[in-house]
């Protein structure tokens, strides 16, 4: 019987999260059924060396690409159709993950089948991942919620498979036990342990929020992960001084002087998904609450579902939540004409998407908008601003000036 041969495609090795997952399963699987190889777009990051060990093929192409420019995708489409029918791959199987969807199609023409491991409780682009899950002979998942959260119409190709566990590597420690650093656990505890790289997008703070919330002293968090950045340096600290309420109501009487309130356990929704916890509503209670102090205070206020949009290509997503932040602008200058010793300052720190409104129509108030990249781009983006010193922020400069020129305000 001939092995089955199997591509395993993954961006690269630089960061050791999927990376260590592909390792693993292709290091544990039957070399006497299966015949395994890597794909990444290349050799960088520390891990790479560690896949290289495994004594397997290992190619350095570009299993998949952007969308646009559209009048060439069909031929890059091909080129990489033509990579997996020529090593005559069995089974591909993508770690990639972005919502990209021509590697499926490029499989579809080489006839080879084609999966895809879904990781992550998001969905960026709604339109293209499930292009991509339409695509795919079968999506593997990882939990029981993502079936009927994302792939509730296409139950009969979805599989759920549990990322597995060395037991070998892990073992249990039924003693007491004391961390490099000093932390003691105890027989009678319950150790939670999540190794991460300490950054935004992996939403430590839910799990800590989570513990929290469960008020069980014998549950206990360790949280083995790089500090160096600001965000891993400031999370333990700042959350273990901070009140957390539940509801909007909660977040809306509660007079503590630090309060979490997370609208959403997990990614929260666009407005067009009907989002609850509106941006310009939440600004109006901070504000009021704020104000109630008697002390100067600094808000800052994100729109950053824009960028989800520009970076969708989505021309409805980005807008509605563009109405959604200009609603959340008219909260701010409208407590700002009536204070009268408060500046606001509306920027971005990039833009996303390239957008271009490449024509309309007055007479129904439609405009149509298109795209350059999936990307951010180097175009400038505005600045306004308002109220006393005002004028501090007129003219061309680098963005990170912004900072300087409101310290400037405040040290006045």
């Amino acid at each position: 019987m001939d092995k089955i041969k199997i591509l395993y495609t993954i961006p690269n090795f630089k960061t050791a999260g999927s990376g260590k997952v592909v390792h693993d399963l292709v290091k544990g699987l039957d070399k006497e059924k299966f015949s395994p190889e890597i794909c990444c777009f290349h050799s960088k990051g520390e891990y790479f060396k560690e896949i290289e060990t495994i004594g397997i093929p290992i190619h350095i192409y570009p299993f998949a690409k952007d969308l646009k420019p559209y009048l060439s995708l069909i031929f890059r489409i091909l080129k990489i159709s033509k990579f997996f029918k020529k090593n005559k791959f069995d089974i591909v199987h993508s770690w990639n993950w972005s919502s990209d969807i021509t590697e499926p199609l490029a499989a579809k023409l080489a006839g080879v089948k084609w999966i895809y491991t879904k990781k992550a409780m998001s969905w960026g682009n709604p339109k293209l991942w499930k292009l991509r899950s339409l695509l795919a002979t079968k999506v593997l998942v990882l939990n029981n919620d993502m079936i009927p959260r994302y792939f509730s119409k296409i139950k009969n190709k979805t599989k759920l498979i549990y990322l597995g566990v060395n037991t070998d590597f892990y073992i249990s420690q039924n003693k007491t036990y004391v961390t490099p650093l000093g932390h003691q656990f105890t027989e009678k505890d319950f150790v939670i342990v999540t190794i991460a790289n300490l950054v935004p997008i992996k939403g430590v703070e839910y799990l800590i929020n989570a513990v929290n919330k469960m008020s069980d002293k014998c549950i206990k968090l360790l949280i083995v992960g790089d500090n160096k950045n600001e965000y891993g340096k400031n999370l333990i600290k700042e959350m273990d001084s901070y009140t957390f309420v539940k509801s909007i109501e909660e977040y809306n009487k509660n007079k503590a002087s630090k309060i979490g309130f997370f609208t959403y356990d997990l990614e929260p929704p666009s407005i067009l998904e009907n989002r609850k916890f509106p941006l310009d509503q939440l600004t109006k209670i901070t504000l009021s609450k704020l104000n109630s102090s008697n002390a100067p205070f600094f808000i800052m206020i994100e729109g950053s579902q824009i960028d989800w949009g520009g970076h969708d290509n989505d021309q409805e997503y980005m807008v509605s939540q563009f109405l959604e932040f200009n609603e959340t602008i008219k909260v701010v200058l409208e407590f700002a004409k009536k204070d009268k010793n408060t500046v606001v300052v509306v920027t971005a720190d990039h833009e996303t998407g390239g957008a271009a409104i490449v024509r309309g129509d007055l007479s129904s108030s439609t405009i149509k908008n298109r795209f350059a990249t999936p990307n951010h781009t180097a175009s400038m983006v505005p600045v306004f601003s308002f109220g006393p010193n005002a004028h501090l922020f007129k003219g061309i400069y680098e963005n990170t000036e912004i900072f300087n020129k409101l310290l400037s305000i405040v040290e006045k």
